[in-house]
């Protein structure tokens, strides 16, 4: 009969076969010979499949088994999404707030699994109730310089996995009359992404404080 450790032993396999190929995807870039962009440009695609592919799956695995702490009063829920990956709260406005130590992928790579998989987590840990609104306006705020910034334009932003991860937690539909969208930036010296989903109705007190640097 397979146990616990049996079952772990076959799921860390697994993992450690993601992990095997994202090091053969770098292999593959840095012994190389090519010396065409195109082709450099799809490892270098590859490279980021394979890694974020590996940690999702690793995460998925390694949750299953952690050992949970026993609930009592005076102890808070160990949070799987460190502080490293980002932070959640519900303001005092009854706002949510969603910060990424991270930028927006560009738009034009296929994989954002790892930002879908960070949103996730960290809207189901959550400390307070989500707020469901019947019209939201979703706010993406970019912090960062010319020196850090890593996609100058906008429309090149991957930015399609914050609405799907709020659809159905708080508004019902991410449709066009349902829910309003916003790209903004902020320079920073420090690079983060916050995200913020407010009611529709309070949108002039969020660009009031976004234009004041209030937030």
């Amino acid at each position: 009969m397979m146990t616990n450790m049996d079952t772990l032993k076959k799921e860390l396999k697994y993992v450690q076969e993601k992990l095997i190929r994202s090091i053969q995807a770098v292999s593959r870039v840095s012994m190389s010979e090519s010396k065409s962009e195109q082709v450099i440009d799809k490892r270098l695609g590859d490279i980021l499949d394979n890694v974020e592919s590996a940690c999702v799956t690793a995460r998925c695995v390694i949750d299953r088994y952690r050992i949970m702490q026993p609930f009592n009063e005076g102890f808070k829920k160990e949070k799987i999404i460190s502080k490293v990956a980002g932070e959640i709260e519900v303001t005092a406005e009854g706002w949510l707030h969603i910060k990424l130590n991270t930028l927006l992928p560009n738009c034009r790579f296929k994989t954002n699994s790892y930002v879908q998989d960070t949103l996730t987590r960290l809207l189901e840990e959550c400390d307070k109730p989500l707020p469901m609104f019947e019209h939201a306006f979703l706010a993406i705020v970019e912090h960062c310089d010319y020196e850090n910034r890593e996609v100058y334009d906008q429309d090149n932003k991957s930015w399609k996995m914050i609405p799907n991860a709020i659809k159905g937690r708080m508004v019902k539909d991410d449709e066009q009359f349902r829910l309003d969208i916003g790209l903004f930036s902020k320079m920073s010296d420090t690079i983060a992404c916050h995200i913020y989903v407010i009611p529709s109705t309070q949108l002039s007190d969020f660009m009031y404080y976004l234009s004041n640097n209030l937030l």
